[in-house]
């Protein structure tokens, strides 16, 4: 079974290039294109590895991460962000919070993704 990510982002061009990336190298990849369908694919595949967008209309990645957290205190997320400056108190008060993310600034380019899939957990699990 292939190792199994999830992309939530609003933008559908941001979510193709996981696919084809991550895809290319052999991940399932189910994707989200907003904060209460991402909660949902959560809850429904249990994925091993997220990537999360933090800047979308309606739940913002911020709450999406608190109901990923609420679930799964264990999967690597990793909230993928172009306003790191713009947001950097929200995402300060998240970690005080106990939220546990990495922080990825966009675009840092698809094989800099493809080696954070190798580097966590999932490049030796299987999906759960």
């Amino acid at each position: 079974m292939a190792k199994r990510v999830l992309v939530i982002d609003d933008v559908a061009a941001v979510r193709r290039a996981f696919e084809g990336a991550l895809g290319g190298m052999g991940y399932e990849v189910v994707t989200a294109a907003s904060g209460q369908e991402g909660i949902m694919a959560f809850d429904q595949y249990r994925p091993a590895l997220v990537f999360l967008d933090r800047h979308m209309p309606g739940l913002d990645g911020v709450e999406v991460l608190r109901a990923i957290r609420e679930r799964d205190r264990e999967v690597p997320v990793y909230m993928v962000t172009a306003f790191c400056r713009e947001f950097f108190q929200e995402l300060r008060a998240a970690a005080r919070e106990g939220l546990e993310f990495e922080l990825v600034r966009a675009p840092d380019g698809l094989d800099h993704l493809v080696e954070i899939a190798r580097a966590t957990r999932i490049g030796m699990m299987e999906a759960r």
